[in-house]
């Protein structure tokens, strides 16, 4: 008989090789019912279905029957506490990887550019320029040339007379 509970990596062993193989697609199936839903995730081996599949009680076709109406009902009696926009966050986190790799690129720009004018170090101080590129807002070449003009700026300053 199977235990209510979350079961651990390893909780599985004293299962037959069916009953693991039927707990795991078990456990694919409320996934994508629970993904489907908004659902963040559950112990799927709490819910009646699940236990009844994987002690070969029923059949696929009448798990996902079965597991849809377990998750519905979970989710209309728990989903003000449970859904979860998982696009969001998934966008979320694109975006955020997009923006550290434009920064990079910035840096890589920023570095050439000095490089080419000859000039060794050198500190920008027109980060605008730098935030409209790692947001998107301008391309490559737009912010190449920024930093070409806010280069030759520097060098003017340097080269005048004080």
């Amino acid at each position: 008989m199977i235990r209510d509970g979350c079961m651990g990596p390893g909780e599985l062993e004293g299962f037959s090789r069916g009953e693991r193989e039927r707990a795991a697609r078990a456990g694919e199936i409320y996934s994508r019912l629970c993904e489907e839903a908004g659902i963040g995730s559950l112990c799927f081996e709490n819910f009646e279905a699940w236990k009844a599949f994987v002690e070969g009680e029923i059949g696929e076709s009448q798990l996902n029957e079965e597991a849809r109406k377990e998750v519905e009902e979970f989710s209309r009696s728990f989903g003000k506490y449970l859904m979860v926009d998982s696009r969001e966050g998934r966008r979320q986190e694109r975006e955020e990887e997009e923006k550290r790799e434009r920064a990079r690129r910035a840096n890589k720009i920023y570095r050439k550019v000095c490089s080419e004018c000859g000039m060794e170090v050198c500190f920008f101080q027109d980060f605008s320029s730098w935030s409209d590129y790692v947001e998107g807002r301008i391309s490559d070449e737009a912010f190449e040339q920024r930093a070409r003009a806010e280069i030759e700026k520097i060098r003017t300053r340097s080269q005048s007379p004080r």
